[in-house]
């Protein structure tokens, strides 16, 4: 085997990076410090770094470095930190990794005991101690878990495997660990396990609500439960009922506490925002009662059931709503009540976690509730349903009795078939002549419904009878009543003479007359439809049997028979008119179900739309864009002839088409401007007022080229673009004219209208944004331009200002060279002249000072000017620019420092810029510097950089002022150390060439010292 390929723990060779070799000392000393490597055998044979099969051959040199290299680069590039101790617990060995888990260097632990430390949780201590005793008593591998101190006081969980090292010949023993900081990895843990739990309670509490139907036993599971789970003082279920008004229908509340339930507590004041709120399904805290802006009205009842706090969950369920006339209905939230939990004991600072497994439960109980609904509903109709069954099995065994005659009649829940059997079975068990049924209208008139007649009897099938022996209230009441009317001979019968006249001129001889009384069920045209509403009897019609050829004595057997089968008849008319009825709401009902499966499909295809379009009009902040995605998407969505986005001019009253999306054969109306005043004024009123419009129109714009019909009625929807400030336009979408847009439809629109005109005040506003900043810009330029014209206007009469002193100069001083006047005179005149002129020139060398900055300011701003870059050697320049500041420190008892190091790269700049820059900052710092302080120039080598530094003493800056210092005229208010004369351009120069360089400036003032930095980079700019 190659000495250069040590073997690992697994047996097989593993190359070694060759530059691991070049290392002229391993690493391992970092990890053991205080053992030599045959005391550290035991611990590498533990890590897998050395096999035991090694320990029989001497090894070299260089597979001992292999294998230091080997165990250091393991514990260098893991997380885990290692640590070692002595018998007596002082701290032998402290990686890198342990300095990052616990803060500590290693310095600051190295022979420090492990308690004194105080880095372990005092709960944790007897831990360590019971693993360090199985240390030393020989244990060679032990691990634990802790909880431990970081150097900042933070508490983290650490995991340690420690390993012990055999004993020494002179008993010493080392011991190793390895840490891991776990605290991340616990609290995801932790976090796992609550929300595992949460879900577990949520499911227990779900099974058991939904365990039963009855809803008087759901709200109490769920109010225990919950009160249980959140160890609340109080539970309730709070329900709103149809007028507005709430009360609680369900409460569990500790013995301690009163029941709200014996107290009068109804909630007439609820705010429609909290109702809006609550119909999000969103949970809600209120930490004290007694400032809750929704319940101020509850105030006194709180404090009388002792209500400190509480949590409200509202249960929202789905409501089915008329919209108007072109719809049926649609689905809208209903805050069907609230879950309540109240704590009255203290304030609760109530949880987040909290609110929301209360809002979870909550919405299991609206699906429990409405659940419940559904089953009692259903278990109405069933009950319905075996009342029905009940009166038919009645009905079988009365049939029974009164023979198979009555069982042909019921044998059919046809109206026509039922009286049919009933007059031709009647005729043929009478064996009379003619039997038949009189149908009474409303009106109480009346007509042969149905007849079975004998030849040579004559038919009156469907004839109309008006005769008031028939059709007389006090008559009709009688037979309604049950009464039989029995004439055995029209001749001895005492009644009107005009009604034995009728019954002759029918052939009638004998007759015998029976109401047909049906006891009616209405059922409500509403949608509830499962409960009819009972109304009185109702005489139907007459059952009559009619005797032709002869006279006739009717038995009473024969009489009961007729009223027992007009009974009969009556059921079976009823329960056909049912059967009608069942039919009719079965079918109404299936098209309900049909159509409102199709408006949900209908709802989630508007939904679907509706979020792409308001993608794809958020996407953008063309306004063009926006309007014509959006009726793009509008026609092809909601399939429309054609659809407009208009924008208005409220200032003409006038309205232009902007944007369009048309089918083929329709005119193009973009362009078209439109008058609000004119024969539409009613619709624009309407829309500016925010409202949608829906109506017929011809359209002259919107017609189809077919020149036989260029003008069509169609439907138009007209929406308007508005927003909280106003309206910016409208939308109009076209339909040909039998068609109409569906409350779906139009609320698609609006929302689609409403996007676009939020879109569009943003695409403005950004508009305007744009215009402000270029305005601004405009702005700054014209002040440019102003201060270049003053600042070159002032320097001309500077000029001849100087100009001026230089004449007067020469005026007064050559006289008196000359000795034309007096020696004395001469001498004084001189000595004022001198220091006038002196004066002037000060002034003026000032006033062009200040242009001159002005001008330089100028310049910078205009970058107008190429930068002379040119290699610059610090060592040998920066002596020279000092050496004209060290006469005059000197003479304000200053002390001024260069410090530049041995070596230093050319740095590549603007010189002039560069040599401008120091030469202010240097002229501030002697100027505002105290005497006996110091003024230091420093040079450091950075990366990339070359940070230059003036720094002085005895001066700092104010915190507040710092932000300005660098401002254009700006100086800092008086203050003793300030009080200097200046133009306040020096430093903004400075900033402004530091600009054109690329060169960071940076101040620091603390410590009674000052301290420019400068960044400067070592390659020119681009």
């Amino acid at each position: 085997m190659n000495s250069n390929e040590p073997v690992t723990s697994s047996g097989r060779s593993q190359r070694v990076d060759p530059r691991l070799t070049e290392s002229p000392q391993p690493q391992i000393a970092a990890i053991q410090p205080h053992c030599t490597f045959h005391e550290s055998i035991p611990h590498l044979l533990q890590l897998g770094v050395l096999r035991e099969d090694q320990l029989d051959t001497a090894l070299t040199a260089m597979e001992c470095q292999q294998i230091y290299q080997l165990l250091s680069l393991y514990v260098e590039q893991s997380a885990l930190g290692v640590i070692g101790w002595d018998a007596e617990l002082r701290v032998t060995l402290w990686s890198q990794q342990a300095e990052q888990i616990f803060g500590w260097q290693a310095k600051d632990v190295l022979g420090e005991s492990w308690q004194t430390l105080s880095i372990v949780h005092p709960a944790d201590w007897a831990i360590v101690q019971q693993s360090m005793e199985r240390s030393v008593c020989g244990s060679t591998a032990i691990c634990y878990a802790t909880r431990n101190y970081r150097q900042d006081g933070k508490l983290i969980d650490c995991e340690w495997q420690q390993i012990t090292q055999s004993q020494n010949p002179d008993q010493r023993t080392a011991i190793f660990a390895l840490v891991q900081d776990v605290s991340a990895r616990r609290r995801t843990e932790a976090e796992l396990r609550r929300r595992i739990e949460l879900e577990q309670v949520i499911s227990r509490i779900t099974q058991r609500i939904r365990q039963s139907l009855d809803l008087n036993e759901i709200l109490t599971t769920a109010v225990n439960e919950v009160r249980q789970l959140l160890q609340a003082d109080r539970v309730l279920v709070f329900q709103l009922t149809a007028d507005g008004i709430g009360v609680v229908i369900k409460e569990a509340v500790l013995p301690a506490y009163p029941e709200t339930l014996k107290m009068y507590w109804q909630d007439q004041c609820f705010p429609a925002e909290c109702y809006e709120y609550y119909c999000q399904a969103q949970p809600r805290i209120v930490p004290d009662v007694k400032i809750d802006r929704w319940a101020n009205c509850l105030t006194e009842f709180m404090q009388g059931a002792s209500v400190k706090s509480k949590i409200v969950a509202p249960i929202v369920q789905d409501k089915q709503e008329s919209l108007d006339h072109l719809t049926q209905s649609s689905v809208q939230p209903q805050v069907w009540g609230l879950l309540v939990v109240h704590a009255c004991a203290e304030h609760r600072l109530w949880q987040t976690t909290e609110a929301e497994l209360l809002q979870q439960i909550a919405n299991q109980l609206a699906i429990a509730i409405q659940q419940a609904n559904l089953y009692a509903q259903v278990q109405a109709e069933l009950a319905e349903r075996k009342l029905a069954e009940m009166v038919l099995r009645q009905q079988a065994e009365y049939e029974r009795l009164i023979g198979d005659m009555t069982q042909r009649i019921r044998q059919s829940l046809n109206l026509t078939d039922i009286l049919h059997t009933t007059v031709e079975e009647v005729r043929q068990l009478l064996q009379v002549d003619r039997t038949l049924i009189y149908s009474i209208e409303p009106d109480e008139s009346g007509m042969v419904m149905v007849e079975s007649v004998t030849s040579p009897s004559m038919s009156i099938l469907g004839k109309r009878i008006q005769h008031q022996g028939l059709q007389q209230e006090p008559y009709l009441d009688a037979y309604l009543h049950g009464q039989v009317q029995a004439i055995s001979d029209i001749k001895a019968m005492e009644q009107p003479e005009s009604y034995i006249h009728l019954l002759r001129s029918l052939q009638v001889q004998a007759s015998l007359i029976v109401g047909i009384v049906v006891s009616e069920q209405t059922y409500p045209s509403g949608e509830s439809t499962h409960i009819p509403t009972p109304t009185p009897n109702r005489l139907w019609g007459l059952l009559v049997a009619q005797h032709c050829r002869n006279v006739r004595l009717w038995s009473p057997m024969e009489i009961d028979l007729l009223r027992q089968l007009a009974v009969q008849v009556g059921i079976a008319i009823q329960q056909s008119e049912l059967y009608q009825q069942v039919q009719v709401l079965n079918t109404r009902l299936e098209g309900q179900v049909q159509e409102r499966t199709a408006e949900l499909q209908r709802a989630l295809d508007f939904e679907a739309l509706l979020k792409r379009i308001t993608d794809r009009v958020r996407d953008s902040l063309d306004e063009g864009q926006i309007l014509q995605t959006a009726v793009e998407e509008l026609t092809t969505e909601l399939r429309v002839n054609a659809c407009d986005a208009a924008l208005y001019h409220l200032e003409t009253r006038t309205s232009t088409i902007c944007y369009e999306s048309i089918h083929a054969g329709v005119k193009s109306a973009v362009g078209v401007t439109i008058s609000m005043e004119g024969e539409r004024r009613d619709i624009y009123t309407q829309i500016l007022q925010g409202h949608s419009v829906q109506c017929c129109v011809w359209c002259e714009k919107r017609g189809f080229t077919d020149p036989v019909a260029p003008l069509q009625p169609m439907t138009v929807l007209i929406c308007p673009l508005m927003d909280e400030r106003g309206v910016l336009g409208d939308m109009w979408l076209f339909k040909p004219m039998a068609d109409v847009f569906e409350a779906t439809e139009i609320r698609l629109v609006q929302q689609v209208a409403t996007h676009c005109a939020i879109a569009l005040r943003q695409s403005r506003l950004y508009q305007a944004a744009q215009a402000q900043v270029q305005e601004l810009e405009r702005l700054s330029q014209l002040k440019d331009d102003f201060l270049n014209t003053i600042s070159h206007e002032l320097r001309t009469p500077m000029s001849s200002i100087q100009l001026a002193i230089q004449m007067l100069e020469l005026t007064l001083f050559d006289p008196a060279k000359s000795g034309q006047v007096e020696a004395m005179t001469v001498v004084s005149s001189l000595r004022h002249s001198e220091q006038y002129f002196q004066i002037l020139q000060q002034e003026c060398q000032r006033e062009i000072n200040l242009i001159d900055d002005l001008l330089e300011l100028t310049r910078l701003d205009a970058k107008t000017e190429p930068l002379m870059l040119t290699g610059i050697n610090l060592a040998l320049w920066l002596p020279h620019l000092v050496e004209p500041f060290i006469e005059r420190t000197q003479q304000q008892q200053q002390t001024i420092v260069l410090t530049i190091p041995e070596q230093l790269p050319t740095l590549t700049t603007d010189l002039s810029y560069l040599q401008r820059m120091l030469m202010e900052l240097l002229t501030n710092a002697c100027k505002y510097t105290p005497a006996g302080e110091y003024i230091r120039l420093s040079v450091e080598t950075l990366p990339d950089e070359i940070l230059l530094c003036v720094a002085n003493s005895g001066v700092e800056i104010p915190l507040a002022e710092r932000d300005r210092i660098f401002d254009r005229f700006y100086r800092i208010p008086n203050n003793d150390p300030w009080k200097y004369s200046g133009t306040g351009l020096g430093l903004a120069l400075v900033k402004k060439l530091a600009e054109q360089l690329g060169i960071t400036i940076r101040l620091e003032s603390a410590n009674n010292q000052t301290t420019f930095q400068l960044k400067i980079p070592l390659f020119p700019l681009e």
